[in-house]
């Protein structure tokens, strides 16, 4: 039988995928009212590196240093890049192709 920890972690990532054709819907919306993807994406980051250094004072969470951020081999900070190349890739290609063939092309391969 699995444990509280697995069964609340197996749920958030249910609501987390359950939240990505919103997210889809609320970036390409920004990316209209932003004029562009590029500030629709600088403004998505912006809004979720604040919400995350909230989290990281409110939390107490150690910060590492710059020892500890250079033993890993460098293609960790390959998962930024990818992230900004997904929310631009949202915000232009879902007005264009709509919300649930998007949601269906990202999901699926």
């Amino acid at each position: 039988m699995a444990n509280a920890n697995s069964v609340f972690l197996v749920l958030a990532a249910l609501v987390t995928g359950a939240l990505v054709p919103f997210q889809l819907a609320f970036n390409a919306q920004l990316g209209v009212a932003a004029k562009g993807p590029y500030v629709a994406g600088f403004i998505v980051f912006a809004i979720g590196a604040a919400g995350l250094a909230a989290a990281v004072v409110i939390l107490r969470q150690p910060l590492p240093t710059i020892g500890e951020l250079a033993e890993p081999p460098p293609t960790v900070w390959l998962g930024g890049a990818i992230a900004a190349l997904y929310i631009l890739d949202v915000v232009i290609v879902t007005p264009k192709l709509g919300l649930g063939s998007t949601a269906v092309l990202i999901r699926t391969h």
